[in-house]
C-alpha cells in the first residue's frame, strides 16, 4: 500500500488544539531560571518537538531551554571525546546510543526520575530512553512518475532503467546498507549480520546517480525541489511534506524501523534537570502532540487515547504496515558503528 498527498490532506487536523498541558511526572520549582541545552535533528521534526516537549516543560518549570542542532554523529563524538558536554540532552538514534554507551560516554537513566514502566519494552535502554519510533521508506515524486509506474521497493530504487532520475539516500551507513542488500535480493529475515562487501558492491551501481543528504530536513527539500525523483526517507518527513502540499508518495514495502532515543552524556552540569526533561517527554499528552506534529509511533501507548484514529495508518507499527518491514538491529550497529562508519566515509570520498 502507498500513501499519497491526498490521503494526508484529508486527515483530521484539529486534534492538537484540544490537547492540554501535561502533568509532569516530577516537577521541581528550583529548576526555574536554570538553563538546559537540547540537541535534536532540525526542520519540521525540531518544530514538532518544540511544541510537544519543549514548550510544555518550559511553561511548567520555568527552565530556559536552548534547542540546538542538527545532531551529527561526528560532532557528537568530538564533543564526547573532549569531555565538552555542550548538549545536556540529545535526541539521537539507536546506533549512536548503543555505540557511545558501550564506549562509556553516556549516563544511565535515573530510575528515581524517569518512569520507564509507562513505556513499551522496546523503548527501554541501558543508556537512553526511547520517545518515538519511525521508519525509512521508499519515497518518490508523483510529478516525476505521473501516469507511469512508480518505484515501490528497494529493488525498484536501484533500477535506473525502469525508474530514471537522481536518487537520494542518507549519508549514514545505517539503513543505507540494509537497503542495498534488500535491493540485491537478501531476505529481511536473513539481513543480519550484514554482508558489508555485498552492500557496497550494490551501492556502487547507483552511486554516481545518488545525492546523499546529511539531515532529514534536506531529504524533504531534495524531493520537493525536484532535485531527485525518488529515494528513501523517514516516513514522517514524507508525511510533513505531503501535509504542506508537496506531491510526494511513499511505499511501506521493505521499510526499516528505528526508534528515536534521547540520551544524557556523562558529567552534564545538572543531570537531575536533564532526566526530568526526558521524563516529561513521556507524558501521554506530549507524546500525542508529537504524533500529530510529526507522525511517529509513541513510546507511551497511553498517547493513543489523545490521537485521531486516522493517524494510525501512518504509523510503522500499525497492523498493516508492521509486517512489511523490519527493525534496524541496534545491537549490531552498536558493536560495529565506528568500524563501518570509517569505511563508509572512505567510500563516499572515492
Amino acid at each position: 500500500m502507498t500513501f499519497d498527498r491526498r490521503s494526508v490532506l484529508m486527515m483530521g487536523a484539529g486534534v492538537g488544539a484540544s490537547l492540554l498541558l501535561p502533568q509532569l511526572g516530577r516537577t521541581a520549582p528550583s529548576f526555574a531560571g536554570q538553563k538546559l541545552v537540547y540537541a535534536t535533528w532540525g526542520g519540521q521534526y525540531e518544530e514538532a518537538q518544540r511544541e510537544a516537549y519543549v514548550k510544555p516543560f518550559v511553561a511548567k518549570t520555568g527552565v530556559d531551554i536552548l534547542v540546538d542542532g542538527p545532531v551529527d554523529e561526528t560532532r557528537l563524538r568530538v564533543m564526547l571525546e573532549a569531555g565538552n558536554n555542550d548538549w545536556d540532552v540529545v535526541c539521537t538514534n539507536e546506533q549512536m546510543m548503543v555505540g557511545f554507551g558501550a564506549e562509556g560516554y553516556l549516563a544511565k537513566p535515573d530510575p528515581s526520575i524517569v518512569d520507564m514502566s509507562r513505556i513499551a519494552k522496546d523503548f527501554q535502554y541501558d543508556y537512553g530512553v526511547g520517545v518515538e519510533s519511525g521508519a525509512f521508506t521508499i519515497a518518490y515524486s508523483e510529478s516525476a512518475f505521473e501516469g507511469k509506474e512508480s518505484p515501490k521497493t528497494w529493488a525498484d530504487l536501484y533500477d535506473l532503467d525502469r525508474f530514471p532520475g537522481k536518487r537520494m539516500m542518507n549519508s549514514s551507513p545505517s539503513a543505507t546498507l540494509e537497503g542495498a542488500l534488500l535491493a540485491d535480493g537478501v531476505k529481511m529475515s536473513e539481513l543480519y549480520p550484514l554482508d558489508i562487501d555485498r552492500a557496497f558492491k550494490k551501492l556502487d551501481t547507483i552511486k554516481d546517480q545518488t545525492i546523499f543528504y546529511s539531515t532529514h530536513a534536506q531529504s524533504q527539500q531534495l524531493i520537493i525541489d525536484g532535485a531527485v525523483t525518488c529515494g528513501y526517507m523517514f516516513s514522517a518527513r514524507a508525511f510533513g511534506a505531503m501535509k504542506n502540499g508537496a506531491k510526494v508518495a511513499i511505499s511501506w514495502e521493505g521499510h526499516l524501523r528505528t526508534n528515536t532515543p534521547v540520551i544524557v552524556p556523562k558529567n552534564v552540569k545538572n543531570p537531575e534537570l536533564a532526566w526530568t526533561f526526558v521524563n516529561s517527554m513521556l507524558e501521554p499528552v506530549n507524546q500525542a502532540k508529537m504524533i500529530t506534529g510529526f507522525i511517529s509511533s509513541p513510546a507511551n501507548p497511553a498517547a493513543f487515547n489523545y490521537v485521531d484514529p486516522s493517524y494510525l495508518a501512518w504509523l510503522p507499527t500499525s497492523k498493516e504496515n508492521y509486517p512489511k518491514g523490519i527493525g534496524i538491529d541496534a545491537a549490531y550497529w552498536g558493536s560495529r558503528l565506528k568500524e563501518v562508519t570509517e569505511r563508509w566515509q572512505e567510500w563516499l570520498l572515492l
